[in-house]
Formats: structure tokens, sequence, C-alpha cells
């Protein structure tokens, strides 16, 4: 559980004996309740190390996958969110998938709803930053859904659900 360099001592473990979390027993029979649902959810992974967000076709393959999952969730309750949440190391990337993404959406004359599009970094200032985490808050467009493009500042302090998550590795 959870090995890596900070616990491993040769062949031993550092770790102090009362380190193991589980779920209490509420916790693990709950299969209505918030952590219930989460716990229980289909949850799909798939690991793409070609895949960059850097690269040309990254804008119109998150552009195809969010769409897709809005229109398998077009009968879905209004609650269930239709957010596709790009996670990514660097401001700078973030902003450049950002540009990217919406030149793809502005370029697009299709009939399709357009996405609510997002961006969310550490260099806003604390008032650009109330404002767009207001947007995370919002209803997602039913027919559109939210494309939310940010970095790690997501993380903390924002509790915010996907039907799709990219994200890149995180370096050491």
């Amino acid at each position: 559980m959870l090995r890596s360099r900070e616990w491993r001592d040769g062949e031993g473990d550092k770790r102090p004996a009362g380190f193991i979390f589980e779920l209490s027993e509420d916790e693990r029979s709950d299969t209505t309740g918030v952590l219930g649902q989460r716990r229980l959810a289909t949850k799909k992974l798939e690991s793409q190390s070609t895949w960059k967000l850097d690269d040309q076709a990254a804008a119109e393959r998150i552009l195809d996958r969010h769409r897709e999952m809005v229109a398998r969730l077009h009968h879905a309750p209004p609650a269930l969110p239709r957010r596709t949440l790009l996670i990514c190391n660097t401001v700078d990337r973030a902003r450049k998938i950002y540009a990217a993404i919406d030149e793809a959406l502005k370029a697009d004359t299709g009939p399709q709803p357009v996405p609510d599009l997002v961006l969310l970094h550490s260099r806003y200032r604390p008032p650009d930053r109330a404002r767009e985490q207001e947007r995370l808050k919002a209803q997602t467009l039913v027919d559109a859904g939210q494309i939310v493009v940010a970095t790690q500042v997501v993380e903390a302090g924002v509790d915010l659900s996907s039907a799709i998550l990219w994200t890149e590795v995180a370096p050491l």
C-alpha cells in the first residue's frame, strides 16, 4: 500500500503500525449516499502514453470525447455532471490547451451546442479566480456540458465532479 521511496527502507517498512486506512462499517455498507455512489460508480481508466496535451490532435481528441460523453448522458438526470476536467502540470500548458480547444470550438460550425469552456490556474487575481470558481459551481449545460482546463490549483479546495478526467502524470 502506497509503496514509494519515502516509505521503503531497503526491504523494511518505515510506516507506523497504525498507518492502515480503512472505511468504517457504515461507509462500506453505504450504497445510496454520496460516498456509496462515488465508490460504486463505474470508472474506466485508460493510459495513453503516446497522447500529449500539447500535440496537434489533443484539442480535437478532447472535444470528441467530451461530445461522446454528453451524448451518452443525454437522458441521464440533470444533476449528473456533463463535465470534462483537464489537469495540466504547468500554467503555460493549461493556457495553450485552453486556447487550442477555444480555437477548435470557434472553427466548428456544426449543429452541436457549444460547451462552457473554463480556465483555472494559480496566476489569476483573487476576484478573477472567484468568478471562474463560481462558473464551476453552476449547473452544467445538459446539452453541451462544460470543459474545465486547470492546473493542480483545482485539486486544493475545489469540490468538483466530472464524467471525464484528463491528467498529465505529475513529475516527482
